[in-house]
């Protein structure tokens, strides 16, 4: 009988143990991602993958401590181009910011009341309906927008439509000012370029408060944000005067702005962008030095990796500061002329450093958003006929941590990959974004216990070739671990809660 119990008790422990082997190997592998559908539009797979997320799992090798270390930028955006204006691409990209060239050749290109040096400042001040508005009203509503562009085929849309479009969808407009554009026009301008007699200065005086008044007063626009010129170190952007010259321009130009603000706008305050530079250059630190008091945004352009020139920016700040505030930056063209046609990691890797402390920017416009003309000058990241490249996506990825002045903490890693990790105050999501450009997948292990013990890490992935920052599915948060494979060659990112 004892035999018999024994046999019994043996062919059960077999059986538990059988039962338990096969239910082990029918369960998922820790930190993989299975079944990804073959097509460019990819559906999330449902439950997506299950990670190793127990802390007695794998040790992390990425840990994020509730170490605050910065903030993202304020705004990122794009600049605008001709062939096209559609709001749900900036609204999809998650853009918060649209540069406008609004040149005199643009909303002036004849003098509004044929009489050069008339009206007066004194005039204006004392009457600002001595400025015939019609003439400018046909300006903005032309539906030929970008009628002063050669190449470009009319939109069918204003430029007060896309100001009136950009308020309404909480988009910031930053609008550039200046006397004589790239191709030498207006030429009843070329006068004032630079505006150096008291004619001269009557005329851009009046062109300045007009635009602001206009845009701001008369049809309530609500545009903060005004630039000095564009690349005025660069003769073929239309400036015709010295560096001093433009410093004196930059003054004319906020009196003429400031002037509406305290008259018209009690209450609202405005941001000038200078010098709008092609480099981090003299030009930027003869801003500061002689205009410091009355530029809020130092703004400069960057074709290449834009994180040594924002480091350079924020040491001329520290060196040249006579009023003692640190002024925030702009970075109003970054990115490529000609191609965004690649799998767009290394746009996504500069977008990232825009949130490190070191090369912190608080505004950023990528050029452009769309193709500038039917020539050979500009492509964008969306193209004329409305087709989303690879880079609209990998930057969008970014978009989505970065956006809006986000909470950066510190990352404690071995992994030698670019990451970060940001939070938004507002929702408390915690975003974790990793970029793998190398042609093996990296195994990652992430602890952030300090934030989150537990929750659910929505997963999006970008390659270029199956997913276009594309949602692959959801993972649990457990004991303050998730752990997840980042395939090669693609960005991932876990936004959590």
């Amino acid at each position: 009988m004892q035999n018999l119990q024994k046999l019994s008790t043996w062919f059960t422990i077999l059986m538990v143990s059988a039962l338990m082997i096969s239910v082990g190997a029918a369960a998922p592998s820790g930190g993989t991602f299975a079944g990804k559908p073959p097509t460019k539009t990819p559906t999330p797979t449902p439950g997506g993958p299950t990670p190793t997320n127990t802390p007695s799992g794998p040790a992390p090798n990425v840990t994020i401590p509730n170490t605050l270390i910065g903030q993202s930028p304020t705004s990122i955006g794009a600049v605008e181009a001709c062939t096209r204006f559609n709001i749900a691409d900036l609204l999809d990209w998650g853009a918060k910011n649209y540069r406008i060239y609004a040149d005199m050749a643009r909303f002036e290109p004849v003098d509004d009341d044929g009489v050069y040096g008339s009206p007066t400042i004194a005039q204006v001040k004392a009457n600002p309906n001595i400025i015939p508005f019609a003439a400018w009203d046909a300006q903005f509503d032309r539906t030929d927008a970008y009628f002063f562009e050669p190449g470009c085929s009319p939109l069918g849309t204003s430029s007060r439509t896309i100001l009136n479009t950009l308020q309404a969808n909480g988009i910031r407009p930053i609008l550039g000012l200046r006397n004589v554009d790239n191709k030498g026009t207006p030429a009843w301008a070329a006068p004032l370029n630079p505006p150096d007699t008291a004619a001269d200065q009557n005329e851009w005086w009046e062109h300045v408060f007009a635009m602001v008044y206009t845009i701001n007063v008369r049809y309530n626009l609500d545009v903060h944000d005004w630039e000095v010129h564009n690349q005025p170190d660069n003769t073929q952007q239309g400036w015709g005067g010295t560096q001093q010259d433009y410093i004196a321009f930059t003054q004319l130009t906020h009196d003429a702005i400031q002037y509406v603000y305290d008259t018209y706008l009690p209450g609202e305050s405005f941001r000038l962008h200078a010098p709008v530079s092609t480099h981090a250059d003299d030009w930027v630190t003869q801003t500061l030095i002689q205009n410091d008091a009355i530029v809020e945004v130092i703004d400069w352009h960057r074709y290449g990796p834009p994180a040594d020139q924002a480091m350079i920016v924020h040491d001329m700040i520290n060196t040249n500061n006579s009023d003692g505030i640190h002024e925030q930056l702009h970075i109003s063209e970054w990115g490529n002329l000609m191609n965004y046609n690649g799998a767009g990691r290394g746009y996504a890797e500069w977008m990232m450093d825009f949130s490190r402390p070191a090369s912190k920017v608080d505004f950023s416009s990528i050029f452009s958003m769309y193709d500038w003309g039917a020539t050979t000058c500009c492509l964008g990241i969306v193209r004329a006929d409305g087709t989303k490249t690879p880079t609209f996506y990998a930057l969008r990825m970014v978009i989505r941590a970065t956006q809006s002045a986000k909470n950066v903490y510190q990352i404690n890693t071995s992994v030698n990959r670019p990451m970060l990790a940001t939070k938004d105050p507002l929702t408390g999501k915690l975003y974790f974004t990793i970029m793998n450009p190398g042609a093996q997948p990296i195994s990652i292990t992430l602890d952030v216990g300090a934030h989150l013990t537990t929750g659910t890490a929505t997963i999006y992935e970008h390659d270029d070739v199956t997913f276009f920052d594309t949602q692959t599915g959801t993972a649990s948060i457990s004991g303050g671990r998730v752990s997840f494979s980042v395939p090669k060659r693609s960005n991932m990112q876990l936004e959590m809660q």
